[in-house]
């Protein structure tokens, strides 16, 4: 049986971030035009994918200055590089 503990505990570090109301819908739009915004880069024009991949990040980035947090990235960073 796989080990469910990691990903409870990724999941609740991650919710722990987006409590304010605005900045986890503004996720759940970002997110998955993130991800979409990857896949059109292998079925639409390149510019197409780029586009939908920074409006969806640039989304999740307004929610962590309305939230008054950092984003996963850079927390992951600092703690590669030392600085957390």
């Amino acid at each position: 049986m796989l080990e469910r503990k990691p990903l409870r505990r990724i999941y609740w570090s991650w919710r722990e971030r987006h409590l304010q109301p605005l900045n986890f819908a503004i996720h759940m739009v970002g997110i998955p035009l993130t991800v979409i915004g990857i896949a059109m880069l292998f079925i639409w024009p390149w510019y197409y994918g780029v586009l939908t991949f920074i409006f969806g990040y640039l989304l999740q980035y307004i929610g962590h200055l309305i939230e008054g947090n950092e984003m996963g990235e850079w927390i992951l960073i600092k703690r590669i590089v030392g600085r957390a």
